[in-house]
């Protein structure tokens, strides 16, 4: 009896300890951190008395860090802390989010402090750095400050520093430099025209281009293109050129018309067929129905030439 009691306290002691001494910690795989130090307890769960101890630097924002078998154990070790990897393969992710202020968004804000520094209406920016994009605490965006903006109106360069929020790290300053440049608003067809569609206000769509991108015969006002019909299949977005339109065509190939000789003291008319597809001004010929003589003529509108004194015998 007394062995067997003996059995029962000496397996409870054995417990007892082996409850006290794995009180381990629980490795996390993932975890998000919105400061700028990792600590023991965002990488282990029961982290104990040492859990806000700083073990780490977090990622930069919009960054993610892995932290691998080894270097767990060691800080673990470091801690005091009962953990052992189950594996080479063991880890945890740390991530750091953040508001992500896109190259396009600073370049805007960039533009309005231009523009106040004597940038004119008609010019744009281009930075030499084509990607600006940075991350910055979340609810921070605001806060972003664009410093001492300066033009120079000889070489057409531009300079300025960008402040950023970095959180507990204060703030950040990256100078941006570029070049600014006339642009034009182009006319271009809004979607694709066939040969000798009618070009209305509603076709068309204007963009912003370097006016050194702009072509020599490239049309500007639309005043000159609406009313007119392409020559050939124009794509849509392409810069339209004065050889690529022709006045529409009034008068068709094998079409009646009427033929008209004015004078100052009569007026006779007679009809025709015409013989050329024709726009209004150009000469065509055509032919008389009754005496089928070929004359040539200038198309005056839709189905109707006229033809001087000189210009045949009706």
């Amino acid at each position: 009896m007394l062995s067997r009691f003996l059995s029962y306290a000496i397996a409870f002691i054995i417990v007892a300890s082996v409850v006290d001494v794995t009180s381990a910690a629980t490795l996390r795989n993932a975890v998000s951190v919105d400061r700028d130090v990792v600590r023991l307890s965002d990488l282990f769960i029961d982290a104990g008395e040492h859990s806000k101890t700083i073990v780490a630097n977090a990622p930069t924002l919009g960054k993610r860090e892995t932290f691998g078998a080894q270097q767990l154990q060691n800080i673990a070790r470091r801690a005091g802390l009962d953990w052992y990897p189950e594996s080479r393969y063991d880890r945890t992710v740390v991530c750091r989010p953040g508001d992500l202020i896109s190259t396009d968004e600073i370049v805007a804000k960039l533009l309005v402090k231009l523009r106040r520094s004597g940038l004119p209406k008609n010019q744009r920016i281009k930075l030499f750095k084509r990607d600006l994009s940075i991350y910055v605490a979340r609810g921070a965006k605001a806060d972003i400050r664009i410093l001492t903006p300066k033009i120079n109106i000889k070489n057409g360069t531009f300079s300025a520093a960008v402040e950023i929020p970095r959180g507990g790290r204060g703030t950040e300053r990256l100078q941006i430099t570029g070049r600014t440049f006339k642009v034009v608003s182009v006319p271009v067809f809004a979607r694709r025209l066939q040969r000798n569609e009618i070009i209305r206000e509603a076709d068309l769509d204007f963009v912003e281009l370097p006016q050194s991108a702009v072509g020599r015969n490239a049309l500007l006002d639309a005043r000159n293109i609406i009313g007119k019909t392409p020559k050939r299949l124009i794509q849509t977005g392409k810069q339209i050129r004065s050889g690529d339109l022709k006045p529409p065509t009034v008068v068709r190939k094998g079409s009646l018309v009427t033929i008209v000789l004015r004078t100052k003291k009569m007026l006779i008319t007679a009809r025709g067929r015409a013989i050329d597809d024709g726009a209004k001004g150009e000469v065509v010929r055509v032919q008389n129905t009754r005496s089928r003589k070929t004359i040539e003529a200038t198309v005056v509108g839709p189905s109707r030439v006229t033809i001087g004194l000189l210009g045949g015998v009706l």
